[in-house]
């Protein structure tokens, strides 16, 4: 009887010091992830704070060079100083503005496949997702571009897209196309509600209204630059990736460069280079690809512990 008592005693102390050390290791796993998660976190923050001051010297840039305040037209190049972005390949099936629309679609489609495919339930994964529409929009808008030069002779560069002249269901249809674009991609954010629609609607009324489309080109994607980059790069520095800075949000961050470099590369790269290969669809693919490359790259990885209750 005493010998079976000391058995279970011993059988008893064994369970304890095993379940201790299953403690202490685990203990040990979630400092290592916390202090991994804050180095993760760091380097991530780091970088979408760059994208957030890129985004603002683009936007000054702009506004700055067609205000007056200062000339960047050697940093842009003749040719896209002249035509508002790297127009290449002009006249031809597959100028730029053509490349940008069927590229857009076909990527934002691969993208939607891919989404469907690997992202499953996992929420650091599904931060891509709902990028389809815009992506889309983005590329048909660059076709009704061509289409507005092309039947028109060329793109003013003095008026903005909508003028006084511009038939009424016109400029009904493209102020509801532009504020579904900036309402779109200003709702992914979680800024607060009121923000997000007050600067949908006011850049949907502005920009199409009061930016000439080529004299101020470089305007126009400074001030979409500005509203849309800005927005969308402040909200993961001060939110993180769907609620968590971690590896996820670090590889997010770092993908993103990707597009933010395509911006400065295609005025500075355009006379010597771009403009002979692609011109402006080195920055409108940079943006699905940035997406397609998070994707591929983190749906293979672990996924993301879920948070303790």
């Amino acid at each position: 009887m005493l010998s079976e008592v000391l058995r279970r005693d011993t059988l008893s102390q064994a369970g304890r010091a095993r379940a201790a050390k299953a403690k202490l290791q685990t203990d040990v796993e979630r400092l290592l992830e916390r202090q991994g998660n804050a180095l993760w976190s760091l380097f991530g923050d780091a970088v979408f704070a760059v994208l957030v001051a890129s985004s603002v010297a683009w936007g000054l840039a702009s506004i700055g060079h067609y205000k007056g305040w200062w000339d960047v037209g050697s940093f842009l190049g003749e040719n896209y100083d002249r035509d508002g972005f790297c127009l290449a390949h002009k006249g031809t099936w597959y100028e730029s503005q053509l490349l940008s629309m069927y590229g857009s679609v076909i990527l934002a489609l691969v993208l939607q496949v891919m989404v469907r495919s690997l992202a499953a339930n996992r929420g650091e994964l599904l931060v891509v997702d709902g990028n389809t529409k815009s992506i889309i929009s983005h590329g048909l808008g660059h076709g009704v571009l061509h289409y507005l030069s092309v039947t028109q002779g060329g793109l003013s560069r003095s008026e903005p897209l909508i003028t006084r002249a511009t038939p009424w269901y016109v400029a009904a249809g493209l102020l509801l196309s532009s504020f579904g674009l900036f309402f779109d991609l200003l709702e992914r954010t979680e800024f607060p509600p009121w923000l997000k629609t007050t600067q949908a609607v006011a850049s949907a009324l502005l920009v199409p209204t009061t930016v000439p489309l080529i004299m101020a080109r470089f305007r126009v994607f400074g001030v979409t630059g500005l509203i849309i980059f800005f927005n969308v790069h402040l909200d993961r520095l001060l939110h993180g990736l769907d609620g968590a800075k971690d590896r996820y949000y670090a590889l997010y961050a770092l993908t993103q460069c990707l597009s933010s470099a395509a911006m400065w590369a295609e005025p500075y790269l355009c006379d010597s280079l771009l403009v002979k290969y692609g011109g402006h669809v080195v920055f409108d693919y940079s943006i699905p690809l940035a997406f397609i490359v998070y994707l591929a790259a983190a749906s293979r990885m672990e996924p993301r512990k879920a948070k303790a209750a």
